[in-house]
């Protein structure tokens, strides 16, 4: 098996020598694993367009805007034949439980269990994060469906009434269980997920600040820099400022 590690900035890796290479493994039946962001290799290496993959939530928004024909998820892991991918972390631990109970079994996955002190072995569809939610918290069915429904529509928002419709809950109890487990409200929270994708495709992807607003459902750039200064303190321009090296660092430059 190859394993590409990722990291950050991995896309300064890429080249066309790595993707043939992995390319050529996949030919010669060798199979591959990703941690992290080592799934963008296998995007640009044509790997990814059949098959059922994960990243790291924080590049999630800006991976499924760059390869639109992957079927990216939201959970720890993915077995999809040869392909393995993971959203690093803790997650690699698990994906590779998974592997080595499929080869050796049961017996020895507890045994690597108990070495590694691991209480239990995470599934697949386990969710990497609930986002602005506190953790260890059991939500409620219908909030996590709704937070669902709400991530899979962050670049064409829908009425909030549209999306509980068939929760089996009224309007009102769907606020209630909001603001009881989450502190907010079902229109704030659809609001912070979108700002929340704006800000990760302002970090990592030079695409002009319009297309991140309309990718982030805003219909004006306008109203997009308002709601986004409201919510971070500063304006998306200032988030893509690059950062000045503070004293400290200057001097270690200098030294160096």
């Amino acid at each position: 098996m190859v394993v590409i590690c990722g990291g950050r900035n991995v896309e300064r890796y890429a080249s066309k020598a790595t993707e043939s290479w992995l390319r050529e493994c996949r030919q010669n039946g060798i199979a591959i694993a990703s941690l992290c962001t080592g799934a963008h290799l296998l995007a640009r290496a044509k790997l990814l367009g059949d098959k059922k993959c994960v990243i790291h939530w924080e590049n999630f928004p800006s991976f499924v805007e760059q390869f639109s024909e992957a079927s990216v998820r939201t959970g720890l892991f993915e077995i999809d034949g040869a392909i393995h991918t993971c959203a690093g972390g803790a997650a690699s631990f698990d994906m590779m439980l998974h592997i080595v109970r499929r080869d050796y079994g049961e017996e020895v996955v507890a045994g690597i269990c108990e070495r590694a002190i691991v209480d239990r072995i995470r599934n697949s569809e386990d969710r990497q994060r609930l986002p602005f939610s506190p953790r260890l918290v059991e939500h409620h069915p219908a909030v996590m469906r709704l937070i669902e429904r709400m991530q899979e529509t962050l670049s064409e928002p829908a009425p909030v009434e549209e999306l509980v419709a068939d929760l089996g809950l009224t309007r009102r109890q769907v606020e209630r269980l909001f603001r009881n487990e989450l502190r907010s409200s079902p229109a704030r929270y659809y609001m912070k997920l979108r700002l929340e994708r704006a800000r990760l495709l302002l970090q990592q992807m030079k695409t002009p600040i319009v297309e991140i607003a309309i990718a982030s459902g805003f219909s004006s750039a306008s109203h997009f820099s308002k709601c986004f200064r409201e919510a971070y303190g500063c304006t998306p321009h200032e988030v893509r400022k690059p950062k000045q090296p503070t004293a400290s660092e200057e001097r270690v430059a200098a030294v160096a």
